[in-house]
């Protein structure tokens, strides 16, 4: 056997090692060098406990070792620096999404996080907002839905809702004119960007989740319909079905709704009798669904 010798091994060693507590306790007390046979069973014996070779096994530093968890973070294989991160799936050309980002970077750094933890985060937190919109949207669909039926129960009946529905978009239009917020094209034509906006705005289209203000735009195609002079026209229309009786009405209203020239002219705001024919259609609404003695 040949016999091993370690004749000032220590004095190869960095500086850092030759006092280091794991290399001294292996120091042969009558030659105060290294004992490398002891060495060697230590080495061996760790790799059997541990199942791992040495350098394969990692120490976990002490809660207040900010190197010792510095070089563990870099051993798992963190970035060296925050910029180094990819942030997969996170839209940077978005402000909201850049900010977060940039926010996130240097606190995912000092937390250790490898970029296979930052995918896995990012996974997450993409997959939570898509299911947070999908019930928003769930939500809103439900509340519109909500406010159309509300809405629908107070107009009391078909025609009266269809009537709102294309007389809405016209008190709108009116009102947004005398107000600046619905502008007119070159041409003298409504500009029809500005008026949708509008609607939008003020959730009264046909996904309008703001019954309150269906009501009130409702209330005002009425009032515009009524006899007298029409609000800010000075133009007068007739009652035609004032005088009815509920039988007569009704018979009327369903002759009316089989005049093609009639539905035409009510259900095109431009059309030159358009407000004469909706007054005619709204009086007869009112004179077939009023009670007894009213």
């Amino acid at each position: 056997m040949t016999e091993l010798t370690n004749s000032r091994l220590l004095d190869s060693l960095p500086e850092e090692y030759r006092t280091n507590e794991n290399v001294t306790k292996y120091l042969n007390k009558e030659t105060g060098d290294l004992d490398l046979l002891q060495l060697a069973k230590a080495h061996d014996h760790l790799s059997r406990a541990t199942g791992w070779p040495a350098d394969q096994v990692l120490r976990i530093p002490k809660a207040d070792d900010a190197a010792g968890w510095e070089g563990l973070y870099s051993r798992l294989g963190r970035p060296d620096t925050p910029e180094a991160y990819a942030f997969n799936g996170i839209d940077l050309a978005q402000g909201g999404d850049k900010a977060f980002v940039e926010g996130f970077r240097a606190d995912a750094h000092r937390l250790g996080f490898t970029q296979a933890q930052m995918d896995g985060t990012m996974a997450y937190l993409g997959s939570s907002i898509a299911i947070a919109d999908q019930q928003l949207a769930t939500q809103i669909d439900t509340d519109r839905k909500a406010a159309r039926a509300d809405f629908n129960a107070w107009a009391g009946s078909p025609e009266k809702i269809a009537i709102y529905e294309n007389e809405i978009p016209s008190v709108v239009e009116r009102l947004g004119l005398k107000a600046g917020l619905v502008t007119k094209n070159e041409d003298g034509t409504v500009n029809a960007d500005s008026k949708a906006n509008l609607i939008k705005v003020l959730n009264v289209g046909g996904e309008a989740d703001n019954p309150a203000l269906l009501r009130l735009f409702a209330v005002m195609a009425d009032m515009t319909a009524e006899p007298g002079a029409l609000p800010g026209t000075g133009h007068a229309v007739t009652p035609q079905a004032g005088g009815m009786d509920k039988a007569s009405a009704t018979s009327a209203l369903a002759a009316f709704n089989a005049d093609g020239d009639k539905l035409a002219a009510l259900y095109d705001p431009r059309h030159a009798s358009h407000r004469s024919v909706k007054a005619e259609w709204q009086e007869l609404i009112k004179a077939s669904t009023r009670t007894e003695g009213s």
